[in-house]
């Protein structure tokens, strides 16, 4: 089995699908899952460490019942296969195995510190080679981005 650690979700632009993207723990290989915008928001309000809402979210909810079903130990979630363009996952808490949506498992891991891996098969089928380099230089500029105003470019002459 592969480690994946969550790098993000990304846009290609507004129009499109948000896709979730999952890197080799140990490598330079990216797993793109598309996701809804709703599962995005999900993923994202972890990922940002966005407010926090007075009652439990449908994930935070599941998270606390798996926590409680684990007894506090970790589980594992499984990307396991993709079959006719759709991707499966497992959830695996304690005994218990249970089939889940990528989304949905890794929104849930991201609560609760969970490890998610994949297959070698998977990721040999359908990873995204990536260049560590060309990674860097597009995260540096989207931080230059961030921080960037057009107050920035006024010629102060």
């Amino acid at each position: 089995m592969i480690a994946l650690d969550v790098i993000g979700i990304r846009l290609a632009s507004p129009d499109d699908m948000p896709v979730l993207l999952l890197k080799e723990s140990e490598g330079t290989r990216l797993l793109p899952i598309w996701i809804s915008t709703v599962d995005a928001a999900a993923i994202a309000i972890v990922l940002d460490d966005s407010e926090e809402f007075h009652r439990p979210m449908t994930h935070d909810l599941l998270a606390n019942v798996l926590d409680e079903v684990c007894e506090g130990k970790p589980g594992v979630i499984n990307i396991a296969e993709m079959r006719d363009g759709v991707f499966y996952a497992s959830i695996t808490a304690g005994s218990f195995v249970f089939d889940a949506r990528p989304s949905d498992a890794i929104a849930t891991a991201l609560r609760l510190a969970w490890s998610i891996e994949c297959p070698e098969q998977l990721m040999d089928q359908v990873g995204v080679e990536v260049d560590e380099s060309e990674t860097d230089q597009v995260e540096k500029f989207r931080e230059f981005l961030d921080t960037v105003t057009p107050d920035d470019f006024e010629n102060d002459e």
